[in-house]
């Protein structure tokens, strides 16, 4: 995707994460000793993060840390990756499937579990 002047748009891979978790985020196939910088929605990240080469580490995460994430190779300021970061709760949720007919007996009794992940 390009906007006006050919600069090219890049949107983000999605990454879902837990709320109250620990989460990292990699600078794309970077080596380990890659010095980057990273912003969230075009500004320097202000909540309390760790820079480890191409790895953003953020602890104790919730729904203010949600936005895209970008990182850039130094010294150069090279837009290397964009990540969406979207934090939310697990949920798992019972459900009966539709019955079962095993050897001419119906199965009623069969549940199906189903996991699911909640944006907040």
């Amino acid at each position: 995707m390009s906007r006006g002047g050919g600069e090219e748009l890049k949107v983000g891979r999605n990454q879902y994460e837990k709320m109250g978790s620990d989460v990292t985020m990699l600078c794309g196939a970077l080596d380990n000793s890659t010095s980057v910088t990273w912003k969230v929605n075009g500004t320097d990240v202000k909540a309390p993060h760790r820079v480890e080469g191409p790895r953003l580490l953020l602890t104790r995460v919730n729904s203010s840390h949600n936005g895209l994430y970008s990182c850039f190779q130094n010294p150069h300021g090279e837009r290397r990756d964009s990540i969406n970061l979207r934090i939310g709760r697990k949920c798992t949720t019972a459900t009966r499937a539709s019955p079962e007919v095993d050897n001419g007996v119906r199965n009623q009794h069969r549940i199906m579990f189903l996991e699911c992940f909640i944006i907040q």
